[in-house]
């Protein structure tokens, strides 16, 4: 159905066309598990876990980007005119909702696997210790990329643009430029960007399966991700410090 057409069709219509495809699939995977299963396995066998690292980073980028589009910083540093303190303030609050959001959705979704393997008489592996560190790695990344939010939200200042920036390097930019590395062989380059750096340091994700990378190990995509944390967290700083408020 091309765009266009789209646009014509009601959007009961359209809602009723996507509740029948949702149907279509979820009835062929009941009808025959296992060949969904050996599809899952041959896809996504190696993928030890997959985050979602948007929501922290966001968050990290409101947490320092807010005040500024409410004009309301110029108040808060007068209130506190150490502005060392504000930024570590809010450093502080971006780590801590990053850290209970990784905890919530990790969990949740070890709960949820857990309950699916268990229901097909499938043991959960929880006592495995690879199993283990995706999980806990999952958690540690989750929390760092709040803290990168915070400091591009300091350097940028003005959400849109962070936001959007983020998307467009995270979900477009950084995925391309890892599977043309892993095309010319050198697969472990893509562990120097913070998206492959956190792939790594969470056991590997599907975006390794997907060009065929081996990860490099976790503490070399943690101690890489750190690198890209503390740079951006510093100089952000800098920045916040500097703030000239009109």
């Amino acid at each position: 159905m091309s765009v266009r057409q789209a646009t014509d069709v009601p959007v009961r219509r359209q809602r009723d066309i996507i509740k029948a495809e949702f149907r279509r699939v979820l009835g062929f995977a009941r009808s025959r598990p296992g060949d969904v299963t050996k599809a899952v396995e041959s896809c996504l066998g190696d993928a030890a876990f997959r985050y979602v690292s948007n929501p922290t980073i966001f968050y990290g980028v409101l947490v320092a980007t807010q005040e500024y589009s409410s004009r309301s910083i110029v108040h808060t540093l007068i209130a506190e005119p150490r502005r060392r303190t504000v930024y570590l303030g809010k450093l502080a609050v971006g780590l801590l909702v990053a850290f209970l959001y990784s905890l919530a959705s990790v969990g949740l979704c070890v709960v949820v696997t857990v309950s699916m393997l268990v229901a097909q008489d499938e043991s959960p592996q929880l006592g495995n210790t690879e199993v283990l560190k995706a999980i806990a790695g999952s958690v540690v990344v989750l929390t760092a990329w709040g803290a990168l939010g915070v400091g591009i939200g300091a350097l940028v200042r003005r959400q849109v643009p962070a936001i959007v920036g983020i998307l467009v390097v995270n979900q477009f930019v950084e995925p391309l430029i890892r599977l043309a590395v892993a095309r010319t062989g050198n697969p472990e380059l893509g562990a120097l960007l913070p998206g492959g750096a956190g792939d790594a340091a969470s056991g590997g994700t599907i975006v390794n399966k997907a060009g065929d990378m081996s990860a490099p190990s976790p503490a070399v995509g943690f101690m890489v991700l750190c690198l890209y944390v503390l740079v951006l967290v510093f100089v952000g700083g800098r920045r916040f410090i500097r703030y000239q408020g009109t």
